[in-house]
């Protein structure tokens, strides 16, 4: 890298521009400042080359730009021309650590972002207990929870709500 862009509040390498605060934030420090309101979500931000940290044609708004990787035309020309991988491979190695130690720091009290496929298809399929339905008023009658079927509950469940909706609807 030529001259390394530093972040202008914690002096981490820079990984975006915000041209309305006219400051090169690295991923966290972007994360705090453009979440601190709705007006500076609003800044337009540009991604920097993850190689040589020139502003690339990526463009985002909004309270936290995911961490992405990005290149700057000229890095992706002289790519090409080289038809090497070494450059570009030992840059997305090396951030790839300090990415990682961004994330452990800021995931230390939560739980992880990427959910299992098992796990997701468990929480989709959870169940409501008999017991959860008859506290709010609905007789279930059927002998087994295999047949206790949707159109079912659906005909035991109190319609007060539904009036209230439809109103609602008409009016507007």
């Amino acid at each position: 890298m030529k001259n390394k862009v530093v972040c202008e509040l914690c002096d981490a390498p820079a990984n975006i521009n915000c041209d309305s605060d006219r400051a090169s934030l690295c991923w966290r420090c972007d994360n705090k400042v453009h979440r601190a309101n709705f007006l500076v979500a609003k800044h337009n931000r540009c991604l920097l080359c993850h190689i040589c940290q020139a502003m690339t044609p990526w463009t985002a708004s909004g309270p936290r730009v995911p961490p992405s990787l990005s290149l700057c035309l000229s890095c992706v020309s002289s790519y090409k021309n080289n038809n090497t991988s070494t450059s570009v491979q030992s840059c997305v190695n090396d951030d790839d650590d300090e990415e990682e130690e961004e994330e452990d720091d800021n995931d230390e009290n939560e739980s992880s972002l990427y959910v299992d496929e098992n796990e997701e298809d468990i929480e989709m399929n959870q169940v409501v207990p008999l017991t959860a339905l008859s506290s709010i008023g609905v007789s279930v009658t059927p002998s087994s929870m295999e047949e206790v079927d949707e159109s079912y509950l659906l005909t035991a469940l109190p319609s007060l709500s539904l009036k209230r909706n439809r109103e609602i609807f008409l009016s507007s």
